[in-house]
């Protein structure tokens, strides 16, 4: 790569930063910037903020374990930032503090697309179209502004799986584990994740197991802050039981009814999405519709049946790898006992949308499957045709942001949105 014209070589490496980085930092400069101006929209808590904020706040205080079916660790990080930022700094008021928190998270898993792409061999190019992709989908950025636990498991099972995958040895690969063991202390949705690392990782079984060990461990040390809670302590010697007492909640939440209850196969398909707010008054409308960006989704079906062909059948490595880290968390949930299943359970799967788009740019094009001439004409067309398709999937989610970050909008606006009625 070459260097920031103006930057001399001696120059600390690390303020030695090439085009292509500062290139692929703008999807975080964009995205961050708008992420963090919606964050104070709505006012009032939305779907399950008023499970998950109160309890962060609860656990930084020492005062209750108010969520007590989820692991702590996300509604710490959550109440971290509260207390820093609102409660003694008095910088950011709330729910937005929290919802800024969320943000940093989701930044963090979007610059893990890129990483990935980028440790599969695909080019900086293409590890930015895959960035700009996910970003552009709409249930991404929906929950990146939502203080839900789900971006903080994604944002640390993605890195931490891509340092057991990378690294053989060192500590790069134990890195990743107490990456996977945040994970798991934030949602136990992780599971899916910890079983891919461990026939995934790059190190012999025996350094696969005691990095198994670390993240259990890891999992264990997060809940020591419990037993100093003043009400509802969790003594150390309770721990297997109230886990046990964690799974009857569960089982008691699946049995509730919800009127977005969906299945998985209604989620890459887009049948059932979710809305978080819902506000209607004299003066208009605010939304929050948790949903998928149509052209993506629908563009990348087919492809993701194509991508397991060609891993199984062509022994595509990087297909094998995509096709791993989209089927194997979707499985996950179609396979899970629980019935109560809502469309942001996609939102593990959904992050390999876009670099399947990108490998399937990259490998069937390569070919000329999808355009005809010589390698210099396939190569700068099938540039735009990626290009192009980057900017289709903007122009719908510009299209559909009025009605994802909370705006107030006229009475009965939402319905311009409403593509099929089980969208509403």
């Amino acid at each position: 790569m070459k260097r920031v014209r103006g930057i001399p070589k001696a120059w600390p490496k690390f303020l030695r930063i090439s085009r292509l980085t500062i290139w692929s930092a703008m999807p975080l400069a964009f995205f961050g910037a708008l992420l963090l101006t919606r964050a104070f929209i709505p006012h009032e808590l939305m779907f399950d903020e008023i499970h998950y904020i109160p309890a962060a706040k609860a656990l930084l205080l020492g005062t209750d374990n108010l969520n007590w079916v989820h692991p702590p660790l996300g509604k710490y990080l959550m109440g971290l930032g509260w207390w820093i930022f609102s409660d003694r700094l008095h910088l950011i008021g709330e729910p937005a503090v929290f919802r800024w928190v969320a943000v940093g998270f989701g930044l963090w898993s979007l610059w893990a697309v890129r990483a990935w792409m980028l440790a599969l061999g695909l080019s900086g190019r293409a590890a930015m179209a895959a960035v700009w992709l996910t970003g552009f989908n709409f249930i991404w950025f929906v929950q990146s502004k939502t203080g839900m636990l789900d971006i903080f498991y994604i944002a640390f099972a993605l890195w931490g799986l891509l340092d057991v995958w990378r690294f053989k040895r060192g500590w790069r690969g134990f890195r990743g584990w107490f990456f996977l063991g945040c994970a798991l202390s934030c949602k136990w949705s992780t599971a899916p994740y910890i079983v891919l690392a461990l026939f995934m990782a790059a190190s012999p079984w025996l350094m696969r197991l005691a990095g198994g060990a670390l993240a259990g461990l890891t999992y264990f040390l997060t809940f020591i802050p419990l037993s100093f809670l003043k009400a509802n302590p969790v003594a150390l010697s309770d721990f297997i039981d109230y886990h046990l007492r964690m799974l009857a909640g569960f089982d008691q939440i699946a049995a509730a009814e919800h009127p977005y209850r969906s299945s998985f196969w209604e989620w890459p398909t887009l049948v059932r999405p979710v809305w978080y707010l819902f506000d209607s008054s004299s003066a208009g409308e605010r939304c929050v519709w948790a949903s998928g960006n149509p052209v993506l989704f629908w563009t990348v079906f087919p492809l993701l049946f194509v991508v397991v062909w060609f891993a199984l059948r062509h022994g595509d490595r990087i297909a094998r790898v995509l096709a791993l880290l989209y089927w194997v968390p979707l499985l996950f949930w179609a396979l899970a006992p629980r019935k109560l299943q809502l469309f942001y359970y996609y939102l593990a799967p959904s992050f390999m949308l876009g670099p399947i788009v990108v490998w399937a740019h990259e490998r069937l094009g390569a070919g000329g499957i999808f355009v005809r001439g010589g390698p210099g004409e396939i190569r700068e067309a099938r540039g735009w045709l990626l290009l192009g398709f980057v900017l289709l999937c903007a122009v719908a989610f510009v299209y559909f942001l009025p009605i994802m970050d909370g705006r107030l909008l006229p009475p009965g606006r939402f319905q311009d949105y409403m593509w099929f009625r089980s969208w509403i």
